[in-house]
């Protein structure tokens, strides 16, 4: 994460407070700007399904005017323009996603203004004509009917209000959700502003979200929270007393929050933060307004895709394969996409009277490091040769500063877990005690973990046990051997044979022949075609290249460093084409299987022995009187064929058209990124209720399973093991 990015958060605190005791007259207004003016915007154009039109909060301080204090920005000066633009930019950075992003600047009200409210709030009058005039342009110029998410935050907020009370139907029916941030929303508002709707949850559309935290009531700012009405945890999304912990990651600072809503004065409480800064002018100690988009980014930013999905199949629309990774480029990394656990999203509730019990994990490790140093050599060697010989392109010769600072950072770290894997694996497991409570309590029967031996499962699975154990302050175990490789493992001698002579790899390099389109790129790296023809592999190169592209995402240089822009997105979707064929073939139900290697039903095929594996520790979860949970971290060579064998959202299917993978959902990303994980959640009313349910939540969602209940997505756990060990007996006669 880039922290400088970060600087617009604490709001009040980068401006330049001048004297406060200068004499006015009238206001000074500072030339308006003209939203015709693509400098007086701050775009970012993705190509989305949807918008964020975003409005600022008080960036700016009073400055002159020639001789006069002028208590408005002016969106014309260079200085007060890149106050504002660090905001702007950094939201665009940590909060869009792959919508669209507008965010105009404006004649905002000068922080030295807020000594006195009433005079603050009169000012506000024309900084909101702003907002509205650019919110205006933005319909009839950028917007092209597309649905849109409304936010602001504290000023922003205020002119966000604004704009709720003046919009039509017309346009209120396409807007996803309002998020009014570190400001308040009135009884006034809720009388005078038809289109305030409440959030309720975490996927309702058409609604207003709105965020004020603080330590305790008393530590509460009149002009942004007195009055305030509505409230909801943007951690877990309930509107009750419901607390939620969150990691706060902010070095040097990485502690575990919590945060719940006071209902009586519709404020978020967050309790356990030790390291806060005051904020100027009017800030108090233990109010966290100059906190609150650091506090919850990775949720609010999960809540809008979350909100634009759920507006898309209100309206009849789901997104396909092709518009995820056109709209969110990191998809089509594959196996490599990063995973983001921090989310909690909200689960259907369990039937009456059955509590969680038990939690049966099975994970991929975190974040990591290519595996290999011929990974990041090898493209290297390749353009510092032709550098050599001064055969590349400036382009060329850029691309390779590139690779060698991903390189240095990957030095002697081949394969290992990465600051962002760690960060991972701490937030599923504070997750899941979240979401589970009553599995980690004192009175737990066993919690334990189980590794591969490789440094980044046993790391991964070290920080998830560091979590329960900070965050419960119960015992755990844990342990990495070899013993457990029978059932995590993949050591299946019949999954290697499309990597030997079999129809599949011959049906994969015929696949990946219609895909290979290099040239182009290769053009543009180097200077001479016949040093191409006689030197560079180019479709190798090209792979090369895009693997180190999907990768960088899991590294500290996210966000500081791309390869992706050397592709078109044809090349990109042609890439991740390829590659999702080979894990199908690798670890999904290839058709063709069933007619080669003789063992693609056996018993010895790892998926079989670890899904038996799993069912005896449902066994020995039913036989305690205490919840237990049992956490075992391996790759994505088990978890992948555990997936497809149980079927799980339709991932068992059994083609041989790599051709329809993407069409029929068959996508990598979606199975399993770094950090995937499989849970089985067993609940029950007591330890003598033989009436067993459970749930499968795969990368945190709720599961469909090929098999009949009347209380999806919960099943009974006697029909699930019946019809999985049914499954596997058929596979092994």
């Amino acid at each position: 994460m880039t922290r400088l990015k970060f600087a617009f958060i604490t709001i009040l605190c980068a401006v330049t407070v001048l004297s406060l005791c200068a004499q006015e007259t009238a206001d000074i207004m500072p030339p308006a700007p003209d939203y015709g003016d693509a400098s007086q915007w701050y775009i970012h154009d993705q190509n989305g399904v949807a918008d964020i039109f975003y409005v600022i909060s008080t960036e700016t301080g009073d400055h002159l005017e020639g001789t006069d204090t002028c208590h408005f920005a002016n969106t014309k000066n260079t200085l007060q323009r890149s106050q504002m633009l660090v905001e702007m930019a950094a939201v665009d950075t940590f909060y869009t996603g792959r919508l669209n992003y507008y965010s105009p600047y404006y004649r905002q009200v000068s922080m030295n203004s807020l000594v006195d409210a009433k005079r603050f709030s009169a000012r506000m009058v024309r900084a909101i004509e702003d907002v509205k005039l650019s919110w205006q342009y933005y319909l009839e110029h950028f917007n092209q009917g597309r649905p849109f998410v409304l936010a602001g935050y504290s000023q922003g907020a205020a002119a966000v209000m604004a704009i709720l009370k003046e919009m039509p139907d017309s346009i209120a029916q396409r807007m996803v959700a309002t998020y009014v941030l570190g400001f308040k929303v009135t009884t006034e508002d809720l009388d005078d502003i038809r289109n305030i709707r409440p959030a309720r949850g975490a996927t309702d559309v058409g609604v207003t979200v709105c965020i004020n935290s603080v330590a305790s009531p008393d530590c509460a700012v009149g002009i942004i929270s007195s009055g305030n009405q509505l409230c909801i945890n943007p951690v877990n999304w309930r509107t009750d007393t419901v607390s939620a912990s969150f990691v706060y990651d902010m070095p040097p600072v990485m502690d575990t929050l919590s945060v719940a809503c006071d209902p009586e004065h519709r404020l978020l409480t967050v309790r356990g933060f030790d390291h806060q800064e005051i904020m100027p002018v009017i800030g108090v100690p233990g109010n966290y307004h100059n906190y609150e988009l650091r506090f919850y980014y990775p949720f609010i930013r999960q809540n809008i895709a979350d909100r634009v999905d759920a507006y898309l199949k209100a309206v009849g629309r789901t997104k396909s394969v092709t518009e995820e990774i056109l709209e969110d480029v990191s998809c089509s990394a594959g196996l490599k996409k990063t995973f983001a656990p921090s989310v909690k999203r909200t689960l259907t509730p369990a039937p009456v009277g059955k509590v969680p019990f038990s939690i049966i994990s099975y994970g991929r490790h975190g974040s990591c490091y290519l595996g290999k140093p011929s990974d990041y050599d090898a493209p290297v060697k390749v353009l510092a040769s032709a550098d050599s010989t001064g055969s590349l392109t400036p382009l060329g010769r850029d691309v390779l500063d590139r690779l060698r600072l991903i390189r240095r950072d990957a030095q002697s770290r081949w394969g290992e877990l990465t600051e962002p894997g760690i960060r991972q694996q701490r937030e599923i497991a504070w997750r899941a005690i979240e979401q589970f409570p009553e599995v980690f309590n004192e009175n737990a029967s066993h919690l334990g973990a189980r590794s591969l031996r490789n440094t980044r499962c046993l790391l991964s699975m070290d920080q998830q046990m560091l979590q329960v154990a900070k965050q419960c302050r119960i015992r755990v175990y844990h342990k990495a051997s070899n013993e457990y490789s029978v059932y995590l493992d993949q050591q299946d001698e019949s999954r290697l044979l499309i990597r030997r002579d079999s129809s599949a790899k011959v049906a994969y390099q015929a696949f990946s022949e219609k895909y290979d389109d290099g040239d182009r790129l290769a053009k543009t790296l180097f200077s001479d075609s016949d040093y191409i023809r006689s030197h560079v592999d180019v479709r190798t190169l090209n792979d090369q290249l895009f693997k180190i592209a999907g990768s960088i995402q899991n590294t500290r240089l996210d966000g500081k460093v791309s390869l992706y822009d050397l592709f078109t997105q044809e090349e990109i979707w042609h890439q991740w084409k390829k590659q999702n064929a080979w894990n199908y073939l690798n670890y999904g139900n290839y058709e063709k299987w069933k007619e080669e290697g003789g063992k693609w039903k056996g018993k010895d095929r790892l998926e079989h022995r670890l899904l038996r594996q799993l069912f005896l520790f449902t066994d020995s979860a039913q036989k305690r009187a205490g919840s237990t949970a049992f956490i075992h971290i391996a790759d994505e060579s088990s978890l992948i064929p555990l997936v497809c064998l149980m079927d799980i959202n339709g991932y068992g299917l059994a083609t041989d058209d790599l051709e329809s993978l993407d069409e029929k959902g068959w996508a990598d990303y979606r199975i399993c990124p770094m950090s995937a994980n499989l849970q089985w959640i067993l609940y029950r009313r007591d330890p003598e209720d033989r009436d067993v349910m459970i749930k499968i939540l795969l990368n945190g969602q709720e599961a469909t399973l090929p098999l009949p209940s009347e209380n999806a997505p919960y099943y009974s756990l006697k029909d699930f093991k019946d019809f999985y060990l049914k499954k596997l007996d058929s596979y092994e006669k």
